[in-house]
């Protein structure tokens, strides 16, 4: 009987509403919305703009309505033009594919505040709109493997690296799709016991059954699809639809196919994203040695797998496991009647049969370098064309014998046979996850191209012992990345470092984020003063006054959610460091943790940038000026305390602020042009100059005598200095030299010169009359490039070092009209590690002395 789905009615129109049962989560709530067919809207994450510009509905009423809603493209997967030509290769490919509309469904994200069935009855009066329905919710799979007794002993579905990680995706209720359901899937070998106490319904297609190949068969189906019963084993895709067709060698008998008939009789079965696994392996000769290679080289059998390719099925291929012991077959060498045809860069090769080739490697991880591998097997095929690995020894599965026994299991399956069903359960386990979370399955081409991006699994090895690590991109699946990364399942939060920062790793800036506002005061409406909506200041960097000592302040973070769900108890860890172009974990000082009003939209559009609640905190300090260091989290995208990395060295820490959209940096001074401290003369000792650490050994190096050489013409300011003071730190776990670059964007006529060590100067310098010096203090004064950029070069900074600088400044007072801006970024072998930057203002109006010019008298 069929079950009737709970309708509502609309109050404004008759357009009845498909309302599913609501999840407990409902804090995630969205609304599909189908637009009719006249209606082409750009398919991107700013579509609310064209809504607007072509009069679709009225946005801006809802909106204001619901503060916080927001729409973008249901299919977000992959890239629009991606998914149009996935489309017609679809047609291509299968004459039976009709196109679903995708380009008219859009996804309404429901703020958490209001509840959604207001915003159904407010979008059910736009015209426009074809159908409407809150979003279905796939249930996760509930794969359950603890019940089951052998699942403990089955670590190839472990986390990776050890694993494919069939256990993390399944044990997150995040990650839907995970157990294969809806995904086709033929084995194509000689026997099995299909009725085993571990196996589920199965369907033979074609053939008959090989007593022989009971136990291989059976073990291959355990180790894809054995069911989730309670019993002893789990498969890795328990949902899928499992078939198989057995094959028999030519010439078969009646009613029996031969391998490459099999093939094309699965391609009834079949379709586009299903997957085919073909148990067999050929021989050849090898350095005069008989062994086992793919089967596609076989030329009909490859005709075969080439038109299963064509139609979209995932092929998988066992890649051979050569003479079984100690002789791998590299497949570039390998010759077919006298032939290279299966090493790509031949003209002799046969082509790519589109089927993804897999080779075996040991259980265990190894070290490879500095790299978690596995050991690839002494008899496991090599070569361009093989695509990924899995376990080829220790298997544990299902079994049989030649009389059928139906309670049989071993621990000891392995070969490129087991790889690749461990390979087709990872595969099949992709297409389910991708439609579950995108509405439609991945090629050929892009499957193969997944298994070989390192993002996505863990590398192959040769020999660890050396470090020697597989140079091509073979990797066995790693289900939970593809999952959290590939297919975007979950919130990825981050702070912009810069203005146009879109969340990805980049080698510029990351030292003046626009996300992190200091304010003096209170503000009341911090998400209406500096959130996405607000044109004028979503994309200002200079909404940020300097922090007033011993007095309360008031901290806004503002992030972006360029991940594919929505956010749970996200917060923002401040902490706070003297002046420095270098951050070091020990700099940093805890300011405290702040949440958000309400969960951060997903889809990266600058419309949903968020704010924070108010951060009050007290400076203790009178330096007047900090940086300031902001690390986004929730529970689905944690953070690492950056004082509490694991391990810590400083190419850990490195890698942390580089590639870690999670933390970012804010270190600046917003300087009024006031006139200062006096000039910095060569015996005078300049306001609070500090000595820095000092070189035991350079200390004894005697200052170069300049008596003789010739002094700067040109005499320096009396008054009217800015003393900017500054900390340049060496790495706290090692001696490094690093580079100091000063990037200056002030009038040819201002003057600035930079304090730094005289051992710095004897260094650097060698002498240079242009460089004054203080010899009590150790001291010299560098001029610089006030329009330009002036570098330092190969500085030694010792360990957990505190180099003290300061730069001073001369601004003639006709030029302090306007702003102006000087940074000093650290280097390391040229990448950035640090900045900080001046923002030099006009001084207020009281501080300005108006210079009255003598009135001629006729």
């Amino acid at each position: 009987m069929a079950i009737k789905k709970p309708v509502i009615k609309s109050k404004n129109t008759k357009r009845e509403i498909i309302k599913p049962k609501p999840s407990k989560a409902d804090y995630r709530t969205q609304i599909v919305v189908q637009f009719h067919d006249g209606i082409n809207l750009p398919y991107t994450n700013d579509v609310g703009k064209f809504i607007k510009e072509y009069n679709v509905g009225p946005l801006e009423q809802l909106v204001k309505k619901f503060p916080g809603i927001s729409i973008s493209p249901l299919y977000s997967g992959v890239k629009p033009e991606t998914l149009k030509k996935l489309i017609g290769k679809a047609k291509e490919m299968d004459p039976t594919y009709k196109e679903g509309n995708f380009f008219q469904y859009f996804r309404v994200t429901c703020p958490v505040e209001f509840k959604h069935q207001a915003i159904l009855e407010e979008l059910s009066a736009w015209n426009n709109i074809k159908t409407l329905k809150t979003s279905a919710r796939y249930s996760h799979p509930s794969v359950s493997y603890s019940d089951e007794a052998r699942a403990i002993d089955q670590n190839y579905l472990d986390a990776a690296p050890g694993g494919i990680g069939a256990k993390t995706v399944w044990d997150n209720t995040l990650i839907p799709g995970s157990d294969g359901a809806g995904i086709k899937f033929c084995d194509i070998e000689k026997g099995w016991t299909l009725n085993h106490q571990d196996l589920g319904t199965i369907n033979q297609l074609a053939g008959s059954v090989d007593n022989n190949g009971r136990a291989e068969g059976t073990s291959v189906l355990g180790i894809v699809g054995a069911a989730d019963n309670g019993q002893y084993c789990i498969g890795i895709a328990p949902a899928s639809d499992l078939n198989v067709i057995s094959y028999v060698d030519a010439p078969p008998p009646v009613g029996e196919l031969t391998l490459e008939d099999a093939i094309l009789f699965s391609l009834t079965y079949l379709g586009f994203g299903d997957v085919l696994l073909i148990e067999s392996q050929a021989e050849a000769l090898y350095s005069g040695i008989s062994c086992k290679v793919p089967v596609e080289v076989n030329n009909e059998v490859f005709n075969a797998i080439r038109l299963a390719s064509a139609l979209g099925i995932i092929v998988i291929e066992p890649g051979g496991n050569g003479n079984g012991s100690d002789t791998c077959v590299n497949l570039d060498d390998l010759q077919i009647g006298g032939q290279f045809i299966l090493y790509p860069g031949s003209a002799q090769y046969h082509g790519d049969s589109g089927a993804i080739l897999v080779t075996a490697a040991h259980s265990s991880t190894s070290i490879a370098g500095s790299v978690t591998t596995h050991e690839i097997m002494p008899w496991a095929p090599k070569g361009e064309r093989i695509d990924c690995y899995a376990w080829g020894e220790n298997i544990n599965t299902l079994s049989s014998d030649i009389s059928g026994a139906t309670d049989q299991y071993t621990d000891t399956y392995g070969g490129t046979s087991g790889a690749a069903a461990i390979i087709a359960g990872a595969v099949l386990n992709m297409q389910s996850m991708a439609i579950a979370n995108q509405g439609f399955r991945f090629s050929p081409l892009q499957i193969r191209k997944i298994l070989r991006d390192i993002s996505y699994g863990t590398p192959l090895s040769h020999d660890p012992g050396i470090g020697y690590q597989e140079q091509l991109p073979i990797n066995m699946p790693n289900l939970n990345a593809f999952a959290t990364t590939c297919l975007n399942t979950f919130p990825d939060l981050y702070l912009r470092d810069y203005i146009g920062d879109d969340g990805l790793p980049h080698s510029g800036s990351i030292s003046w984020s626009p996300d992190v506002i200091n304010k003096n005061s209170s503000v009341p409406d911090p998400q209406t003063e500096f959130g996405g909506l607000n044109v004028a200041n979503r994309n200002n960097d200079g909404l940020s006054e300097n922090a007033t000592y011993n007095a309360t302040n008031y901290l806004y973070f503002r992030a972006l959610n360029q991940g594919g769900a929505l956010p749970t108890n996200a917060k923002v860890t401040a902490f706070y460091s003297e002046p420095a172009t270098l951050l070091t974990p020990s700099m940093l000082n805890l300011i405290g943790e702040i949440n958000f009003p309400y969960a951060i939209p997903f889809g990266d559009n600058i419309e949903n940038l968020t704010v924070s609640n108010e951060l009050s905190w007290i400076p203790t300090s009178p330096v007047g000026h900090y940086c300031f260091v902001a690390v986004i989290s929730c529970d689905e995208d944690p953070s690492i305390d950056p004082k509490k990395i694991p391990d810590w060295d400083w190419d850990k820490y490195y890698k942390y602020i580089r590639e870690n959209n999670n933390v970012t940096w804010k270190n600046f001074d917003i300087v009024e042009m006031k006139k200062s401290s006096s000039s910095p003369a060569p015996e005078e000792e300049p306001e609070q100059a500090e000595a820095p650490d000092i070189d035991p050994v350079e200390e004894q190096d005697p200052v170069p005598d300049t008596s003789n050489e010739q002094e700067p013409t040109e005499e320096l300011p009396e008054k009217g200095w800015l003393s900017l003071g500054f900390i340049s730190p060496g790495l706290p776990d090692r001696n490094q030299k690093m580079s100091l670059e000063i990037i200056s964007k002030l009038p040819r006529s201002v003057k600035v010169l930079l304090q730094v060590p005289l051992s710095w100067k004897k260094m650097i310098y060698r002498g240079s009359p242009y460089v004054l010096h203080n010899k009590k203090r150790r001291i010299g004064f560098a001029p610089i490039n006030p329009s330009g950029k002036s570098g330092l070069e190969d500085l030694l900074f010792r360990a957990n070092s505190k180099v003290h600088l300061k730069l001073f400044i001369h601004v003639p007072d006709k030029l302090k009209k306007q702003s102006y801006s000087i940074a000093v970024r650290q280097l390391l072998n040229g990448n950035e590690v640090g900045r900080y930057t001046w923002k030099l203002i006009p001084p207020k109006k009281a501080d300005i002395k108006i210079e009255k010019k003598p009135v001629k008298r006729k």
